[in-house]
């Protein structure tokens, strides 16, 4: 019969990713009718079928070496549904005879990982006859998987015949690949580790996960929805006893708090290999336990509902920017909405941009500058992570070959005051209403620089010398048809940071009001007002400077774009 368990659970804190109101919840589980006297583990839930591990069937004993099967949803709570499951060993006859699972399968990008025994079948017959299979470890094959088919399977890169390595599970939030290993450096008897995919698909180096997770007895059988990494353990602090609970943690949270326990899942005896379905809208899957049996060693599979979840709407995000399988160590990133308004920007940081608070179902684009590149990338859109890790490739991720962004501020001051003595050589240049800043997307294939022209202290005339290069600036533009002319206009440091962006807003209008009148259509002028930014000379606020280094940041640089 099919046992009901109802638990109100009390969660002091799970903010997981989604939670806003996570004080009372209710979860039940139940016991699958399809369990027979051999143990059932569960591995991962996919398009209508459970991936699981059970016994190998040696005379209805527990054997512990383990087949893999896939079985048709509709079975799960039928008596008897076991014998409609379709075996995923005989695809792995030629790497393994002994023992496969647990599995886990990254559905977007159509891969599974799989754990297998580490010896082949001559090391285990060499073990058999040396009486040493208990010492038999664990490793990782990564391969194919589409319409239950594995193929082109490979070894791990890390797998090692002196530790073990297994229990994968695929974060496509943060592009890591979690599982468990004994492997130098561990802390207990196994340790959770990453690794990240690289730009080139590679793996990185593994990485712990530090105390905060990893204890000094077992974490095992990790997970991950939506940003969130559920595990077992049976060594975590405050934990009474020594049987295996499910606990979790979000992914960003890993290195900074400890893991919370999921109280309602768990019992006296052994609960663990959670795995979720594929709805992101609600958190019922499966778990396995040896709860209500007469053995230790029968291990059940029971489903699970959670309920009463709500999510939060904010996400927060870290990108990496990398060039011929190098991430970038310089550099700027701008997010841009689909109205071109500039919302956040961040500057790197040991190789990577950070963003938080951002809006969950919401399109962005990134655009990134530094002194060698500048691109624009399109952000997949985030529904339900809390945390998600982005990695564009220069070359291979851009939606064009180059790009510049600018900012449209036409005027950031209503009207002049008694402190802005200002000499208005044109009185075509009007001042406006303070406007929101919008990042336009300049688009081309080339780009490249004029001579500067320089600014009086405090003034944003065009005098005549300037002039001049300016006659050349139209002659060369239009002999060569260039698409656009970017004005990038600077101040010297004297004055206030605000007044001094004011002052390079007027200088870019003064330079372009001549552009215009010259014959130059307007849209083809883009212009963008740094204020005291980018000081060529080392003349910041409190430094003492002569007048030709101030002089030297009272420029408008030019880049001619086709």
């Amino acid at each position: 019969m099919s046992k009901n368990i109802i638990v109100i659970i009390t969660f002091l804190s799970l903010t997981l990713s989604y939670s806003q109101d996570m004080s009372r919840i209710m979860v039940e589980a139940n016991k699958l009718n399809f369990n027979t006297s051999l143990s059932e583990i569960s591995c991962y839930f996919s398009n209508g079928n459970l991936l699981f591990f059970q016994n190998k069937n040696y005379l209805n004993t527990h054997s512990r070496y383990y087949d893999l099967f896939m079985l048709d949803s509709a079975n799960l709570d039928m008596k008897q549904g076991d014998k409609n499951k379709v075996s995923l060993t005989k695809q792995l006859t030629i790497v393994t005879n002994y023992n496969e699972g647990p599995c886990y399968v990254d559905e977007i990008n159509n891969r599974i990982y799989i754990t297998i025994n580490a010896l082949d079948k001559k090391g285990m017959k060499r073990g058999k006859k040396l009486n040493t299979l208990n010492q038999n470890r664990l490793r990782l094959l990564e391969g194919e998987f589409k319409d239950g088919i594995i193929s082109n399977l490979k070894e791990f890169t890390y797998n090692n015949p002196v530790y073990s390595i297994g229990h994968a599970a695929y974060s496509n939030a943060t592009k890591r690949l979690y599982f468990v290993s004994t492997m130098p450096g561990s802390l207990g008897e196994g340790d959770i580790y990453y690794c990240s995919k690289k730009a080139d698909e590679s793996w990185g180096i593994p990485v712990n996960l530090g105390k905060r997770l990893n204890s000094i007895n077992s974490e095992l059988f990790p997970y991950v929805k939506n940003g969130i990494l559920f595990f077992a353990s049976n060594g975590q602090r405050r934990q009474k006893g020594r049987d295996l609970d499910l606990y979790f943690v979000k992914e960003s949270e890993i290195l900074t708090k400890y893991p919370t326990e999921l109280v309602g899942a768990n019992t006296n005896y052994d609960d663990y290999a959670i795995c979720f379905n594929h709805n992101e809208l609600e958190f019922e899957g499966y778990f396995t336990s040896n709860r209500n049996n007469a053995l230790a060693s029968d291990d059940d599979i029971y489903s699970f509902t959670i309920t009463n979840v709500e999510y939060e709407k904010t996400y927060d995000l870290l990108v990496k920017i990398s060039n011929e399988g190098e991430f970038l160590t310089s550099g700027k990133t701008i997010l841009i909405d689909e109205e071109g308004n500039e919302i956040k920007t961040s500057k790197v940081r040991k190789g990577e941009f950070n963003f938080i608070n951002l809006e969950k179902g919401k399109k962005y684009k990134l655009g990134f500058n530094n002194n060698e590149f500048s691109r624009l990338f399109d952000l997949p859109v985030n529904y339900y992570s809390g945390f998600v890790v982005e990695k564009f490739d220069i070359e291979n991720d851009a939606i064009f070959s180059d790009i510049l962004l600018v900012d449209h501020i036409d005027v950031l001051v209503n009207k002049l005051d008694s402190t802005e003595k200002l000499v208005v050589i044109n009185p075509t240049i009007k001042e406006i209403p303070k406007v929101k800043k919008v990042t336009e997307v300049i688009k081309f294939d080339r780009k490249e620089s004029f001579e500067n022209i320089y600014f009086a202290y405090n003034s944003y005339t065009v005098y005549k010398y300037s002039r001049n290069k300016l006659d050349r600036l139209i002659k060369y533009t239009n002999d060569n048809n260039a698409k656009y002319i970017i004005l990038n206009a600077y101040t010297d440091a004297r004055g206030s940071k605000s007044y001094n962006e004011r002052l390079s807003i007027k200088r870019a209008l003064s330079a372009k009001d001549y552009l215009i009148k010259n014959g130059i259509p307007e849209s083809k002028i883009k212009y963008h007002g740094f204020g005291e930014n980018n000081l060529l000379s080392n003349c910041g606020d409190g430094i003492r400077c002569k007048e030709d280094d101030h002089f030297k940041n009272r420029r408008i640089e030019f880049v001619i774009a086709y």
